[in-house]
């Protein structure tokens, strides 16, 4: 395996795991905001 091959996969088993961490507060928030409940849970 490449170096390039590698950071790119790092890169995306990071941003996954990024996006995993983020959205669900950040949904959750956007809901409480607008007045909505979170109807949606994974």
């Amino acid at each position: 395996m490449t170096w390039p091959v590698f950071l790119g996969c790092l890169g995306v088993v990071l941003w996954m795991a990024a996006l995993t961490l983020v959205l669900p507060g950040f949904v959750e928030r956007e809901f409480r905001r607008n007045g909505f409940k979170a109807k949606v849970r994974r």
